[in-house]
């Protein structure tokens, strides 16, 4: 008679004829579960997908199949730096104390939308510039209310003994988003060239990270020029597009007046108790900064402004550039810069988690990759924005 071992637990062998009808039914089961097992295991060898940038849009990131080594490769290509686990981390994101919100719940869980949104944050400091509010519960059409109060309370001095404060008048405001649904699509043709190229397949990410960047910087610019501002200052000649160097003993005037408007800006902003800290300009402005050499501007201007090293403009007066292509073009009357506290004039309010998708076209020989985001950006407090307006 046949014998069995190993497949129950027994302490010794035991004849199929003396087992009861349950140890039978418990060895057919375990067989049944090991075929099973074995069958998805070789499924699994076969259907591993071979391309990178498939396998990273359509898996999460914990799947093991994502070859990380060529992932590394485009993030360094891309300029992305840090984790894809702190996404948000490139935000000024401050929240109430004790109100926190947990930052990984809206993080992208894909390889590939966590990369591009990585490379749009790299791409441009102005995202540094713009509070956060998160509500990964909201979608498109969504209205949120983001609060916020004056920016001092006097205090009152002089009390006698069991005197009670006054009431202070602080005044509380609120500006309301609505959430936006923002897509980005592009349809791969020629898929298997594609599929086995990452060159192509870096262009892909490059163009959406370019898209997407200057979208999100259009955001904040006409935020900033909405805005009702606080303060205007007028520039007393008017700037072209070519910075003139010319002038009484090359005094380089286009730099003298753009100074005096910006620091104009920034003082009546302090005066109305605000502390601003950055500015935002495209890089024909920019650049009036470069064009004279040091001995033909005043030495107050020298030592306000500074470079980084790519000899960019990185600051004046204290404030911090962002420099945008999104900005106004040089033009009689138009906003030549934007002057403002970052941590109160532009707020960003970002919905349901973003995520990406990939849907093949097989009778195209195509494939659909794009990237799905909710958010909302606008001014915050008008009152901490400055306009520097070309004569």
């Amino acid at each position: 008679m046949k014998r069995i071992k190993g497949e129950i637990e027994m302490n010794e062998e035991k004849e199929y004829d003396d087992m009861s009808l349950e140890e039978l039914q418990a060895i057919r089961d375990m067989r049944d579960k090991n075929k099973l097992r074995n069958e998805l295991k070789k499924e699994d060898e076969i259907n591993i997908p071979k391309n990178k940038l498939i396998t990273s849009v359509q898996l999460k990131k914990d799947v093991g199949t994502v070859d990380l080594t060529l992932w590394n490769g485009f993030r360094e290509e891309l300029g992305v730096k840090g984790s894809y686990d702190n996404l948000y981390g490139h935000f000024n994101y401050a929240s109430d104390t004790g109100c926190d919100t947990d930052i990984s719940s809206v993080n992208p869980t894909e390889y590939f939308t966590s990369l591009v949104l990585h490379a749009v944050f790299a791409d441009s400091g102005i995202f540094d510039a713009s509070k956060i509010k998160i509500d990964v519960a909201s979608g498109n059409g969504k209205v949120i209310k983001v609060p916020y109060m004056t920016t001092k309370i006097t205090p009152t001095a002089g009390l006698d003994s069991c005197e009670c404060v006054s009431c202070c008048s602080v005044t509380w405001s609120n500006v309301s988003l609505t959430i936006e649904r923002v897509q980005s699509e592009t349809e791969v043709c020629n898929f298997d060239e594609f599929q086995a190229s990452p060159d192509l397949q870096k262009e892909v990410l490059v163009a959406m990270k370019n898209g997407l960047t200057e979208w999100f910087e259009g955001e904040y610019v006409d935020a900033l020029g909405e805005a009702t501002e606080g303060h205007t200052a007028t520039l007393v000649a008017e700037l072209t597009a070519i910075p003139s160097i010319e002038g009484s003993c090359c005094t380089a005037p286009d730099v003298i007046n753009l100074w005096n408007s910006i620091n104009e800006a920034k003082a009546n902003l302090e005066d109305g108790d605000y502390y601003p800290d950055s500015i935002a300009m495209n890089a024909i402005v920019a650049s009036v900064f470069a064009r004279p050499s040091e001995i033909e501007i005043p030495r107050i201007i020298e030592n306000s402004v500074t470079y980084d090293a790519k000899g960019r403009l990185a600051s004046i007066l204290g404030l911090k550039v962002f420099i945008s292509s999104e900005m106004p073009a040089v033009a009689q009357g138009a906003d030549l810069a934007y002057v403002f506290q970052s941590n109160r004039s532009l707020i960003t309010v970002f919905g349901m988690r973003p995520k990406s998708y990939a849907d093949p076209n097989p009778s195209c020989d195509s494939i659909s990759l794009g990237i799905t985001l909710y958010a909302k950006i606008d001014s915050l407090d008008d009152s901490s924005i400055a306009h520097v307006v070309n004569a």
